[in-house]
């Protein structure tokens, strides 16, 4: 018996179904978040002095940015990794799909760091730090949410793809007679 429950289709189904879940639940968190029923924006803490704490936002967007622009690079790289050490397992086309998905979606979220990179350097010039500005809001979420789903569509790469080819339920039956 193989003791696998679910067909691999099967499985990635379930993966992907569970991963708009996941989008879902994270979408919605975000909007009750910010929906004003947990606080008013920005009235938690107090930093005493307007021009301390935007000084500090814009510290921590700035540390954002770049901790999600050093995150979809490493995944990049991770990509490039497991592609050159698996050029002798011979990829199907059809197993590349959401290793190329997820690469295509890392540079949709490097573009978005760099919008928002552009957004922080307009309000620096302008001398006052909004969190809730608009297009920075929208280049922050995008380039979260798309570094986000770039990571999904890896994982499903390394759990159904490279093990299929390493060994896993797709590999050659051998006995030992």
């Amino acid at each position: 018996m193989n003791g696998t429950i679910l067909k691999p289709a099967a499985r990635r189904t379930l993966f992907y179904v569970g991963t708009i879940v996941v989008a879902v639940v994270a979408w919605r968190m975000r909007l009750w978040l910010t929906s004003g029923e947990v606080g008013p924006p920005g009235g938690i803490y107090s930093f005493g002095d307007t021009d301390t704490a935007q000084s500090k936002g814009f510290d921590i967007a700035t540390t954002m940015i770049g901790l999600l622009t050093t995150l979809g690079t490493a995944l990049l790289g991770a990509i490039g990794f497991l592609l050159n050490g698996s050029s002798q397992m011979q990829l199907r086309p059809r197993h590349l799909v959401a290793v190329f998905l997820s690469a295509a979606c890392v540079g949709v979220s490097l573009y978005y760091g760099y919008a928002g990179y552009l957004s922080m350097l307009f309000m620096a010039d302008a001398g006052k730090f909004d969190p809730y500005m608009k297009s920075f809001q929208a280049a922050d979420h995008a380039q979260f949410y798309s570094l986000l789903i770039a990571v999904f569509f890896f994982a499903d790469f390394v759990v159904h793809d490279l093990r299929s080819e390493n060994g896993g339920e797709h590999a050659p039956q051998t006995s030992d007679a």
